[in-house]
């Protein structure tokens, strides 16, 4: 069973020392710069609560430095490995960053090169579900070799696969006298999967004791809310009650869930809801 303690947002952190991979603290050194980094959504409908898989993440570096010196410099933030918290390059997540069109152009290597100083954006790509605890270094480079000292960021989020799908055919012939007709049937599915490491219950909140945890979803579908009932992760439910008609196949009214809500319920604490939008419904 998956143990985690609940990750709520994106937390961005930053120590100005060396940190070697045991996380045992190194002398502090000096570094004449410094540097910032945050989320800066512009999808009024996408936020911390509600990343998907093949979200592009976006975030803003603001980078600092009192070295006057420009002529070959650059700074490098560079990805550290760490399998059990989903930071391995293009196997859990990519990097992006924008060229001059202002297109998306994939990082090839396990680090983002950015020069000058001063702001600029990068994206990360979440290509499996999970939480994700990233730790970044970055570093002052002159001509291509480090200069000074090392700085440490921290990236946590958690994103989720949500796979819904229909599928309608013909079930059963009805013979009347001299005339015969059919019955067809539509139904509904989804799926949500939040991870398979230790670490990924995002929607997989675990009970203990007397602190229940109820976790309830809702749809917005073609304009009608339809109550679904308790959700558990990695089941396949209906997001929607089977149709049935006869002589021919229920249409699909729209290939989109407009809203998908997951409502969290603790004692003595106020509901915490997450709402995903515009959900593509795949024809099977």
């Amino acid at each position: 069973m998956k143990k985690y303690v609940f990750l709520a947002g994106l937390a961005i952190t930053f120590i100005a020392c060396n940190k070697s991979d045991d996380d045992v603290p190194a002398p502090t050194q000096t570094s004449s710069f410094s540097a910032s980094i945050k989320e800066v959504f512009t999808d009024p409908h996408k936020d911390l609560k509600n990343l998907l898989v093949n979200d592009y993440i976006p975030y803003e570096i603001t980078i600092e430095d009192s070295n006057s010196d420009t002529e070959g410099v650059s700074y490098s933030l560079i990805s550290k490995k760490d399998e059990n918290k989903h930071q391995i390059l293009n196997r859990d997540f990519e990097l992006y960053t924008d060229n001059e069109k202002g297109e998306k152009q994939k990082v090839t290597t396990d680090y983002i090169s950015f020069s000058p100083k001063g702001k600029h954006k990068f994206y990360i790509k979440p290509i499996v579900p999970g939480t994700f605890q990233h730790t970044y270094t970055l570093q002052r480079q002159v001509n291509g070799k480090p200069e000074g000292g090392y700085q440490y960021y921290d990236i946590n989020f958690n994103a989720v696969r949500i796979t819904a799908w229909t599928h309608a055919e013909l079930y059963k012939w009805i013979w009347h006298y001299l005339h015969q007709s059919s019955k067809h049937y539509r139904i509904y599915h989804f799926k949500i999967e939040d991870g398979t490491n230790v670490n990924d219950i995002y929607l997989s909140p675990k009970s203990t004791g007397n602190n229940k945890v109820i976790q309830t979803f809702f749809v917005l579908y073609n304009g009608s809310i339809h109550n679904g009932g308790e959700l558990k992760v990695d089941e396949e439910k209906d997001f929607l009650p089977e149709e049935h008609t006869y002589d021919f196949n229920p249409p699909l009214l729209s290939p989109i869930i407009s809203e998908f809500h997951i409502i969290q319920e603790r004692p003595n604490q106020d509901p915490y809801e997450i709402v995903y939008y515009n959900i593509n419904i795949e024809e099977r």
